[in-house]
């Protein structure tokens, strides 16, 4: 009986990816609450459409200009998938459907919540949605003009950064100016 449950277990763990193993398995918070995070669900099929792919006039002309008609990835994601998932997890909130990847973005998901939706019959993979983060963060506008400008001695004010990229800066550093006129 044991060894059939770990079987069980061990097939469920297969479709999910390794960061999403990493991030649920292995990480801990420090403040002892549930880790959860953000994923993508892939189902295995679009399911049965009967009815046609409504695309808006402008994304049939747009088809048209690239010769390329409709195709399977342009049918939306299997309503009756979503349903399924929603039911098993009432609490879950689906950030974004994408019938391109026939697949959908669960926001804020458990440990327990995503290996009952592994064990779907429907879903093929799931996977951490990415996230992009910048090591510093970014300076404020004002920040960086001050940075920027400290040993200059005229003042662009806010106008710094696109003398800066026209090089300007430099020809007044040299002693080149240019006076514009708008009338």
């Amino acid at each position: 009986m044991v060894a059939l449950l770990a079987v069980v277990i061990a097939a469920d763990h297969s479709k999910l990816s390794a960061e999403v193993k990493s991030k649920f398995y292995n990480e801990k918070r420090s403040n002892g609450e549930e880790q959860t995070g953000n994923v993508w669900v892939f189902f295995a099929d679009k399911g049965p459409f009967e009815k046609p792919i409504d695309l808006s006039e402008r994304a049939i002309n747009r088809r048209k200009k690239v010769n390329k008609g409709i195709t399977e990835q342009d049918v939306p994601v299997y309503e009756n998938y979503v349903a399924t998932i929603q039911e098993l997890i009432p609490t879950c909130a689906i950030r974004a459907k994408s019938n391109w990847l026939n697949a959908i973005s669960i926001v804020d998901i458990t440990r327990e919540q995503l290996e009952k939706i592994a064990e779907l019959s429907i879903v093929t993979k799931v996977e951490i949605v990415a996230q992009y983060r910048r090591e510093n963060p970014t300076q404020s506008m004002e920040e960086s003009i001050r940075v920027n400008t400290r040993d200059i001695p005229l003042s662009y004010g806010v106008s710094y950064v696109q003398l800066n990229q026209m090089k300007a800066t430099d020809a007044h550093a040299r002693g080149t100016f240019v006076l514009f006129f708008l009338y």
